[in-house]
């Protein structure tokens, strides 16, 4: 099942589940890497919080999924991790609208929308 057409709908039709907002510099790199360190139960930092959520969702089932949008102040694109049944997807995402209105905000803000596949 592809899940990029119910990922974009839902963020087009929904607001977040929740917002994370931190003042830290970072790059997309470094949070993939952070993610990849925390799936491994090798991380204790201030994102935790957003990875927690992310990891208990995604770790449902296959039908709830979780994706977190990250926005990097002053970068092109946003960056998503998608995780579902314990797998991870890592996007590109390309929307004007969204980081303009983020790029007001902290340094880092991160939207975080649980994902239903539909049956």
């Amino acid at each position: 099942m592809n899940i990029f057409p119910i990922i974009k709908t839902t963020i087009e039709n929904n607001d977040p589940n929740k917002i994370y907002s931190f003042n830290k510099n970072y790059t997309y790199n470094q949070i993939k890497k952070n993610w990849e360190s925390y799936l491994n139960n090798n991380y204790n930092n201030e994102l935790i919080s957003a990875f927690e959520k992310c990891k208990q969702i995604g770790s449902i089932g296959e039908d709830i999924g979780i994706l977190n949008i990250y926005n990097i102040k002053n970068t092109e694109n946003l960056f998503g991790i998608y995780y579902c049944n314990n797998k991870t997807d890592y996007l590109k995402i390309n929307s004007n609208s969204i980081k303009n209105i983020l790029n007001d905000g902290d340094n880092l803000m991160i939207l975080s929308y649980i994902i239903k596949k539909e049956k």
